[in-house]
């Protein structure tokens, strides 16, 4: 997860299993999470990115989410599965960005049978922010 991961609450998210929540600051440090000899063998992987840099980035965002997804996660974890969070919106980010990327992340993925998206239409920004109640740290 990126850096909004940190107001998560993943025990409230995923009442009595064992997770293991990661934040990486790139693509690459992604990569190189997904791996064997650093996550063993987990049933179920979630990747969410965030949009921070969304403006300079918008044209590689979908296709970096698919490396991770395709090239890494599937072929280093054939046997688990694979859940892509799409973009969420942001207050100081065009919608219309994140719409596109998120379109380009959505026809990336459809070929991807262990691959799953998790949309989130009822999501605002809102919630990201520190002191929200739902699915974050109180």
């Amino acid at each position: 997860m990126d850096s909004s991961g940190k107001y998560l609450d993943t025990r409230r998210m995923f009442l009595g299993r064992r997770i293991s929540a990661v934040r990486c600051t790139n693509t690459e440090r992604a990569l190189q999470l997904l791996r064997r000899d650093t996550l063993w063998s987990p049933a179920c992987i979630i990747i969410h990115t965030d949009t921070n840099n969304l403006r300079a980035l918008q044209q590689h965002t979908a296709g970096a989410v698919r490396k991770v997804a395709a090239v890494r996660a599937t072929q280093e974890f054939p046997e688990s599965r694979v859940v892509i969070c799409i973009l969420l919106c942001r207050v100081d980010t065009p919608p219309h960005l994140i719409a596109a990327v998120n379109a380009k992340i959505t026809k990336g993925c459809a070929t991807l049978l262990s691959v799953h998206l998790a949309h989130h239409p009822i999501l605002g920004p809102w919630p990201l922010a520190p002191g929200s109640r739902s699915l974050l740290s109180p």
